[in-house]
């Protein structure tokens, strides 16, 4: 689930399979790539030491060479000078925001007002702590546009973005041909059905549910600052099951810390993990026969580049258990794919996979569910030959 985790399909190059990996269709014998509005082909037709390689101004030559480093730097000091910008941003805005809450709720001292304080509400006054998170949540929004944006908290609104994804996820599926039409049409309608709520939605009217608060304290946090991104099921007052999708307001600020909402590309780095989560409802676990050649394809040519679990002192390594993940990814990777098709500029291109990408840096395979960031990143590459 976790955004950090909303690396791109990394099946297509050594399968020898084009963008249309999914089960239903024959093997073709040439890549396509999943990224092809990465570049034309010569963008990573050499990973040679050469000049232009090492040159800025075509900085997606150095990328296609060795994309791990270009993202995160030599030693991951670019994802670390990132986190720690990102960071500082998140401890001010959420100091600022506790404050607001403070004096909105007429508690004394609002400048030592702390997280903790605010969960305390929870057993003392059930009704003033959600009064309270509800507003918290609105307050990090507009803190967080006051940062960066210079702006109305709607100025960072993600929910056009949100429905423009289900719109270019709705085409990519319509454009598989291995899949038939009735898959199709299920996959569309499930990606339709999702509605877009800011965080602040989640505590109030229809939205009101205990169940989906405490999936949104788990989920992002108590203070609400985790980079990530929910897609998720929950029970109406009306007793109907909905579904759901949020961005948690720390993966908003992180997004925001790269490009002011004014900046016509500022969400397109974010589209991944929109388009990776929404996928879930369309995932391996939804669909396990679809994505039966992906898988076969995992195990033939990258078993060895997942960590898997150590069993008697050996690793074990199930494919199958990394598939809900990978076969969201897939998706991800293409949305980014669309939105970059229409750029021509090669350096505002790297940018937004870096932007993209960023976030995989230093991130480990530990869960035999999420490969590791490096082994995605690598991978990224591997699918625009």
């Amino acid at each position: 689930m976790r955004p950090l985790y909303l690396a791109l399909c990394c099946t297509m190059l050594w399968c020898g399979l084009t963008s249309r990996v999914l089960a239903e269709e024959p093997l073709l014998q040439k890549v396509d790539g999943a990224l092809k509005s990465l570049g034309s082909t010569p963008d990573c037709a050499d990973g040679k030491s050469t000049p232009a390689v090492q040159d800025p101004t075509d900085g997606l030559m150095k990328f296609c060479s060795n994309p791990v480093e270009a993202a995160c730097g030599p030693n991951n000091e670019r994802g670390e000078a990132r986190t720690q910008l990102i960071e500082k941003a998140k401890t001010e805005i959420t100091t600022a925001a506790l404050s607001r809450v403070a004096k909105f709720l007429g508690i004394a001292k609002p400048e030592q007002f702390t997280i903790a304080d605010l969960d305390r509400l929870e057993k003392a006054d059930p009704r003033l702590y959600r009064k309270g998170y509800k507003w918290y949540s609105r307050f990090l929004v507009e803190e967080t546009a006051l940062k960066f944006g210079g702006g109305a908290a709607a100025d960072l609104s993600a929910e056009k973005y949100f429905t423009d994804i289900q719109t270019k996820m709705e085409k990519d599926i319509g454009a598989r041909p291995g899949l038939n039409k009735a898959t199709k049409t299920k996959m569309s309608k499930m990606i339709r059905s999702v509605e877009y709520l800011e965080a602040d939605d989640l505590l109030t009217g229809d939205h009101k549910s205990k169940d989906l608060m405490e999936e949104f304290v788990t989920s992002c946090g108590a203070d609400g600052m985790e980079d990530n991104a929910i897609s998720t099921t929950y029970t109406n007052s009306a007793g109907k099951e909905k579904e759901v999708f949020y961005i948690c307001p720390g993966s908003l600020i992180a997004t925001a810390a790269d490009r002011r909402a004014s900046d016509p590309h500022w969400m397109i780095g974010l589209s991944m993990t929109i388009g990776h989560e929404l996928a879930h409802k369309i995932d391996f676990r939804e669909y396990p026969a679809a994505y039966e050649k992906m898988r076969a394809c995992l195990r033939q040519y990258h078993k060895d580049e997942l960590k898997g679990l150590i069993v008697k002192g050996k690793p074990v390594v199930e494919v199958k258990a990394y598939m809900t993940e990978i076969s969201a990814d897939y998706w991800g990777s293409q949305v980014l794919a669309d939105y970059l098709t229409g750029l021509s500029d090669r350096g505002e291109k790297l940018k937004i996979i870096q932007e993209a990408v960023q976030d995989l840096c230093g991130t480990p395979d530990e869960d035999n569910a999420h490969p590791s960031g490096e082994f995605r990143i690598r991978n990224l590459v591997h699918s625009n030959p």
